[in-house]
């Protein structure tokens, strides 16, 4: 009898072992998880906020020159019509 409960408890025992092992590597699983996904959320917000400083610092360099040539092409329109109201 004695051998019976002996034997039950280390079963009773390895049981509970195994269990709290299962615990910690599910509870181990879902941190690893939390932190993936905030590592992913955050290289998404940097790569969001990279191409939005790299518009803003393109933008002038492209606008700047068209916006000669719009005005090169409003002073060529205003002497086109100021020569055509003289003749």
């Amino acid at each position: 009898m004695a051998m019976h409960l002996h034997c039950l408890t280390l079963l009773v025992a390895l049981q509970m072992k195994g269990e709290a092992e299962a615990f910690a590597v599910e509870a181990k699983a879902k941190a690893e998880a939390e932190q993936m996904e905030k590592k992913a959320n955050a290289w998404k917000e940097y790569q969001d906020a990279a191409v939005v400083d790299m518009i803003l610092d393109v933008l002038p360099k492209v606008c700047h020159p068209l916006s000669l040539l719009n005005c090169h092409a409003l002073h060529i329109s205003a002497f086109c019509l100021t020569v055509c109201l003289i003749l």
